[in-house]
């Protein structure tokens, strides 16, 4: 992720897998959007680079691997 973010929207259960790694660019953070309450995202994908992670909406985030994040907001 060089510029912006992972939105998942939708009611249901979620997944987002099958990558080595997930990265972003230099000095930006990963932002997350969950926004259905209905709705849940897991990621069993590791996030790799040492920035900050941002999670917003309503929804459930399920971070099911081995992360490298400095800081949860």
């Amino acid at each position: 992720i060089t510029s912006g973010a992972i939105l998942s929207a939708g009611a249901g259960a979620n997944t987002l897998s099958g990558f080595t790694g997930i990265t972003s660019g230099t000095g930006n953070p990963y932002y997350i959007y969950v926004t259905n309450p209905a709705g849940s995202l897991s990621v069993s994908s590791p996030f790799t680079s040492a920035h900050t992670f941002v999670k917003s909406g309503a929804g459930t985030l399920i971070l099911n691997a081995t992360n490298s994040f400095t800081s949860v907001y």
